[in-house]
């Protein structure tokens, strides 16, 4: 049978208990989750708020991956600050690269992840640093293509241009039969199957230019290299080949005898240039621009050689 001690030590047992609870639950209040957050926002005009921990919070770090990067820290005065300045100076982070404006604005215990524009055409990832000395919080921010970049002008600077004749040549042989009593006329096409070759060579600088272009392409006629007018789409690094429009009606009759075969056998040459190419690109959202150097190279058939043999 209990007695009123007993009550009174049982009670006063529960209370130690919440109590001692209570103190244990406050030691992790200030814990801070390291594993952060991935987040994707739109490229233009996309944004996003996140509330963090302030408490122990030293400063916030970016990590970018693209070329002509500038990170500028502003403080609550507007002045610039450096990068290592302490969180609680902080207001603005602005993130700006020749693609991309990207902002994290600082608001008390709130960050507001925003891009004003991408125009790159793939997914653009920022990694924001949030530093508590002992550990840190990680944010990946994915900015997804906005409007892309435009081009706007190209120039080929001509008067720089290398031409091989003769680059390569190609060979190609083919037989007509005749079981016929009457003579049979076939059109052989010395270009059928020939293509030009285009390549825009890469500059090997990660992100200083859009993978893609539309633009016109040097094209070899009446003997000369001259610039078209049809736009080609390339991708940097990578050859594009077409089949030549202009030569695609090219043809010569072949007269094969009754009872007879004939083989004809074409030789089909190649000249080559390289000439140095400048792209202005128009960023459409903020209206910036910007010029970007290339070397162009192409190879396209120019003359043949037509032998028939009767068999």
């Amino acid at each position: 049978m209990f007695k009123y001690s007993d009550f009174r030590l049982l009670f006063v047992g529960i209370f130690l208990l919440i109590v001692l609870s209570g103190c244990n639950s406050d030691i992790f209040v200030d814990r801070i989750d390291a594993v952060g957050q991935s987040i994707a926002i739109e490229g233009d005009g996309g944004h996003y708020t996140v509330k963090i921990q302030t408490k122990g919070l030293e400063w916030i770090d970016l990590v970018t991956s693209g070329y002509n990067d500038q990170v500028t820290y502003y403080t609550h005065d507007g002045e610039i600050a450096p990068s290592d300045a302490p969180f609680e100076d902080i207001a603005l982070i602005n993130y700006t690269n020749d693609w991309m404006i990207f902002d994290i604005v600082i608001t008390d215990d709130l960050l507001t992840f925003t891009s004003t524009e991408q125009a790159y055409d793939k997914p653009w990832d920022v990694l924001v640093y949030l530093n508590y000395g002992h550990t840190s919080v990680d944010y990946n921010i994915t900015v997804l293509p906005g409007r892309q970049a435009e081009v706007t002008s190209v120039s080929y600077a001509m008067e720089n241009m290398t031409v091989q004749n003769n680059a390569d040549v190609a060979v190609w042989r083919t037989h007509y039969y005749n079981n016929s009593p009457s003579e049979l006329k076939v059109m052989a096409m010395p270009y059928s199957g020939a293509q030009v070759s285009a390549l825009l060579e890469d500059p090997g600088i990660y992100y200083a230019f859009p993978p893609t272009v539309s633009i016109p392409l040097p094209e070899f006629c009446d003997g000369e290299w001259l610039i078209g007018d049809e736009l080609h789409t390339l991708t940097l690094g990578s050859t594009l080949r077409y089949a030549p429009e202009q030569l695609a009606d090219v043809s010569v009759p072949v007269s094969v005898p009754p009872y007879s075969k004939v083989e004809v056998a074409c030789q089909v040459s190649y000249s080559s240039v390289k000439v140095p190419v400048f792209i202005h690109l128009l960023n459409p959202v903020s209206g910036r621009t910007r010029l970007c150097l290339f070397m162009c190279g192409v190879l396209a058939p120019v003359s043949y050689e037509l032998k028939i043999e009767n068999e």
